[in-house]
């Protein structure tokens, strides 16, 4: 044998590193997602609405704005949706679930959490630890939450109410809310617009 294969060590796993993406660039997926969708409501006809329902994230925002903003003519969302599998934080409590639906209250907002379009804590773990990728988060979501049962539940939601879908990451294209947004506009012709 030679030395080199005596003095070679065994291969270890390479660990993913996770990717770790900066406020600005969630800002810029932001502004990439509305401008995008602001040129699809400029050119469809015979629409209600410009935009047929919102998402939005909680990090850079707090809820009595959020709810605020839902009350302005142009976006007069009346129903929150919360797509958050665990809808509780110890870092913002603000936006907590029990917190949010008395504030929706006050506001005149339904509040409807849907744990069954959240993303379980192990899939996150996996995500945020750099074993899985975002491509394969997001397919990952497609084919076990964005079923037919789930999706036929989210078409009624949006037909029947100003709805808006809150997550938490900044940027929507970051966020599992992007795959449900785009999966009503595939569907139906819908334009969204995050806030």
């Amino acid at each position: 044998m030679s030395d080199n294969k005596k003095d070679a060590k065994p291969t270890e796993s390479i660990k993913l590193k996770p990717k770790r993406i900066s406020p600005f660039e969630h800002i810029r997926s932001q502004r990439r997602w509305n401008l995008e969708r602001l040129n699809r409501a400029f050119v469809r006809r015979n629409f209600k609405r410009f935009f047929d329902f919102f998402t939005v994230g909680t990090s850079n925002k707090k809820p009595w704005e959020l709810l605020n903003l839902f009350k302005l003519p142009v976006f007069s969302c009346n129903l929150l949706i919360d797509i958050r599998s665990n809808p509780y934080s110890r870092h913002t409590p603000d936006w907590n679930k029990n917190n949010l639906s008395e504030l929706c209250k006050v506001k005149d907002i339904g509040y409807v959490h849907m744990a069954n379009l959240g993303t379980p804590s192990a899939i996150r773990k996996l995500l945020y630890s750099g074993q899985m990728t975002y491509e394969q988060f997001f397919l990952w979501y497609d084919e076990n939450i964005l079923l037919q049962k789930n999706l036929e539940e989210i078409v009624e939601i949006v037909r029947n109410n100003n709805a808006a879908f809150l997550c938490t990451e900044i940027g929507p294209t970051y966020c599992h809310r992007h795959r449900i947004a785009l999966k009503l506009e595939e569907n139906l012709g819908y334009v969204s617009f995050d806030l």
